[in-house]
């Protein structure tokens, strides 16, 4: 069963589409995991800051 010009160039269209969309899906995931991972540092340090001013807060009386 031969296919015709029409179904082959097709078929390199859906695996161009494919590729594409793998591509931009693994870019968009790096991208969203970095920022992610960015905010998360920023909360985290912004915690610390906070227990720090507390801390001080504590022992600043004495």
């Amino acid at each position: 069963m031969e296919h015709s010009p029409a179904l082959t160039a097709f078929i390199i269209l859906i695996g161009i589409i494919a590729s594409t969309f793998a591509v931009v899906y693994v870019a968009y995931s790096l991208v969203s995991s970095l920022f992610t991972q960015q905010s998360s540092i920023i909360l985290y340090s912004s915690c610390v800051f906070e227990n720090g001013t507390l801390k001080v807060n504590l022992f600043s009386p004495k």
